[in-house]
């Protein structure tokens, strides 16, 4: 292989190398986005889980029959 067409092999494979990363950092951008969402919905749906627990458990059970 000749130095120039080395040369520009070598370009062509780092701008395609340099894409893969932009598109790997996106994903992980991403990913870190959904983590923390869904981290924070769980964590609001288990506080309401324990309001209405605790709801349930002062209220009396059953009920007066006639």
């Amino acid at each position: 292989m000749l130095p120039k067409e080395r040369e520009s092999m070598l370009i062509r494979v780092n701008a395609h190398l340099e894409k893969l990363l932009e598109k790997a950092n996106k994903d992980k951008r991403l990913l870190r986005n959904m983590k923390t969402h869904y981290w924070a919905r769980l964590h609001v749906c288990k506080a309401k889980m324990k309001i209405l627990q605790r709801k349930m458990s002062s209220t009396p059970r059953g009920g007066e029959r006639s």
